[in-house]
């Protein structure tokens, strides 16, 4: 006898896709007024914390800069954060008579919005600028960078010569779900167009927690930029031309251990070190950790520059 309707059939094999593209189309209209919701929530929850100032900047997340040295270090924050996170790293490498410049990159320390239309060849050529002014200007020049900073600061040291830098948990990996979001963000963020990111482990000192500065909120387009930094520092590991040195704590919450191991792996460069705290998460220059970190980026800081600073100075 002959089978009619079975899963073979030709019919029915037709119409799955179908009814699976009409379920994806039912889900996201369902999903979109939710979503709505969610992008102002979020959008009230950063207004509440932080206040924008007459210039769109958010009080207290504005650029740093501290000069009156010849010496000078470029300071690249997170992603999502602001400059008010390297402000401890900032003032200790100040007063041991460094420039320090700290900028703030485009579409952070202002609005939702405002980060959600940012694109990585911006953060790039930012870091760029920035650095290419105090090339100008100061000698020798030392980069650090932060997390999402730590990627740019190795696109960086691909492209510019510099004397050091430092890597604080640097972000070149990226968890396997936010990847996913990531590839497929013209159609996940019909569904969810905001993604909250926060989260307390980053920052395990409470105080300091509390007076961050950084959205805690994402979106899947903004992940899709993101992943192209970490794609394009991964590629660009090898290729680090100057002495390096990275700090990751054993508890971060961002980036496994493993990754950063595998990332100094990568790195080429005959002097390197790689440092390893605990007791802190993944905003080093915020949380516990913050003394010993900045300790750890001046003294390679230091040693890293000493040809250039003459026995005078090496005196004092």
């Amino acid at each position: 006898m002959e089978r009619r309707g079975g899963s073979d059939d030709p019919a029915i094999l037709g119409m799955k896709p179908l009814a699976t593209a009409a379920i994806v189309v039912a889900t996201i209209a369902a999903s979109r007024p939710l979503g709505r919701r969610k992008w102002r929530v979020a959008e009230r929850e950063i207004a509440a914390r932080m206040a924008l100032g007459d210039d769109g900047i958010a009080r207290g997340a504005h650029a740093i800069f501290d000069g009156g040295h010849q010496r000078a270090a470029l300071l690249l924050h997170g992603y999502g954060d602001t400059p008010h996170s390297l402000t401890h790293l900032a003032r200790r490498l100040h007063q041991a008579e460094w420039t320090v410049s700290a900028p703030l990159l485009p579409g952070h320390g202002r609005t939702l919005a405002a980060h959600h239309a940012v694109q990585a060849e911006e953060l790039l050529a930012h870091a760029q600028q920035a650095f290419d002014e105090l090339a100008a200007r100061y000698s020798p020049v030392v980069v650090c960078g932060q997390s999402m900073g730590a990627a740019l600061a190795i696109e960086l040291a691909t492209t510019r010569d510099f004397a050091a830098l430092a890597l604080l948990a640097p972000y070149i990996s990226m968890p396997y779900a936010a990847r996913a979001v990531a590839i497929t963000w013209p159609l996940s963020q019909l569904a969810l167009p905001v993604l909250r990111t926060r989260d307390r482990r980053s920052i395990q000192d409470a105080e300091a927690e509390a007076q961050s500065l950084g959205y805690g909120y994402t979106t899947p387009r903004l992940l899709s930029e993101l992943w192209r930094l970490v794609r394009g520092a991964r590629r660009s590991l090898p290729s680090i031309r100057t002495p390096t040195l990275i700090v990751h704590s054993r508890e971060d919450n961002r980036v496994p251990p493993i990754e950063v191991q595998r990332a100094s792996a990568l790195i080429q460069h005959p002097i390197k070190s790689l440092q390893w705290l605990t007791g802190c998460g993944h905003v080093l220059t915020a949380d516990y950790c913050k003394d010993i970190v900045a300790s750890l980026v001046l003294d390679w800081f230091e040693r890293s520059t000493a040809a250039h600073r003459g026995p005078a100075a090496e005196a004092r």
